[in-house]
């Protein structure tokens, strides 16, 4: 059994610790090292403390762990667990200091009804683009449209009743996808060719046209928010290989950004 399962086991519930039983979120256990400390943390969207009344609001939960290779297990997303921990607040949030996990994946009538419910789909329709569904884990509705013969995501964020004026700001750019296409590649092109053929070629690599580099990039995704503001994401074509082209621009096409991440 991994280290994290022996603190887990060999952990006595404290006299002034309580119990919670709660609800994992879909991002399950997330391992981060900040200095010289490293911790597991996960978050609990509902949950019951001691025998109280539910409480239906994120509260993080975190545990000091030994290294970042622990291996974390009976943690499951979207799965109901009980541990023993002590609350306190930091940054304005209610936290828990996880003791012990002591069950995991366990049955409870009262928070069944409210996983079952986060399981359904959330979903937006647009007369235009088809369907949206809500990610939880990105906090955006996601769907697909064609671009230019390939599917695209289009990402839309924002709250529901939002959904309808950003949804109007998508079909603007769709609608005229050919003249955005066009616009935006041109502009990475003066952007980076340069970067291209100065610093990113191959051994035996001859440096690109204009006209080859434009030719191998292509729009993946679109993601749209309240602003005017939106953000394109370019396959490169393996010419800066692999790393994703990102531009950062307005309904004016007033570009703000363009680099290489990933």
């Amino acid at each position: 059994m991994k280290r994290l399962r022996e603190i887990f086991r060999l952990a006595k519930v404290e006299d002034n610790e309580d119990i919670f039983t709660g609800i994992v979120t879909e991002d399950g256990v997330v391992k981060s090292s900040f200095m010289e400390d490293t911790s597991m943390s996960f978050t609990l969207f509902a949950y019951i403390k001691n025998n109280s009344e539910i409480i239906e609001d994120n509260i993080y939960v975190t545990k000091k762990i030994r290294s970042i290779d622990t291996k974390v297990k009976g943690i499951e997303p979207l799965s109901i667990v009980q541990i023993s921990g002590k609350e306190y607040t930091q940054y304005n949030q209610n936290r828990i200091r996880l003791n012990k996990l002591l069950k995991s994946n366990i049955k409870n009538e009262r928070l069944g009804k409210i996983l079952a419910k986060r399981k359904e789909p959330v979903i937006y329709e647009s007369s235009t683009l088809g369907k949206f569904e809500l990610d939880r884990r990105l906090d955006w509705f996601e769907g697909e449209t064609d671009w230019n013969g390939r599917l695209i995501d289009v990402c839309l964020i924002g709250e529901h009743d939002e959904l309808d004026s950003i949804e109007k700001k998508a079909v603007l750019i769709v609608q005229n996808h050919q003249d955005w296409d066009t616009y935006i590649k041109e502009k990475i092109c003066e952007e980076l060719l340069s970067l291209k053929n100065e610093t990113w070629l191959d051994e035996d690599e001859k440096p690109l046209t204009a006209d080859e580099f434009i030719s191998r990039i292509y729009l993946e995704s679109i993601t749209i928010n309240d602003t005017d503001e939106f953000q394109m994401n370019f396959n490169d074509g393996d010419i800066f290989w692999g790393h994703v082209i990102t531009v950062e621009t307005d309904l004016k096409k007033n570009i703000e950004y363009i680099g290489i991440e990933g």
